[in-house]
């Protein structure tokens, strides 16, 4: 499983803008994106996992190949509890398919 904890500690929404930390986000996707091509080159699954939401994983997704497994529970449940299930599972699946999509607003 690659370790996901710097990459959304910094913040997709971060890689997506200019300075130092624009560079530093890309620099951890560009660490993601060959360990995961190390991965399936010798036959491994690559599973994605720690501190992702809706706002980081269209990054990650569009980033880092071959990704089969996110582990994206506690997000989504958590947002499950103020919007109901339906409602947040479809922004997650766009987000799982690398589609920049608003973060749910939560009371």
């Amino acid at each position: 499983m690659l370790r996901l904890a710097p990459f959304a500690e910094g913040g997709a929404h971060v890689a997506l803008r200019g300075g130092v930390r624009h560079v530093a986000a890309r620099r951890r996707a560009s660490a993601r994106q060959a360990t995961a091509a190390a991965a399936t080159a010798i036959g491994r699954a690559v599973n994605a996992g720690h501190d992702l939401n809706v706002e980081n994983t269209p990054l990650l997704a569009r980033t880092v190949p071959g990704i089969v497994e996110a582990s994206i529970g506690h997000a989504l449940l958590a947002d499950a509890l103020d919007l109901g299930l339906a409602e947040t599972v479809r922004p997650y699946v766009r987000a799982c398919a690398g589609e920049d999509v608003d973060a749910p607003v939560t009371m």
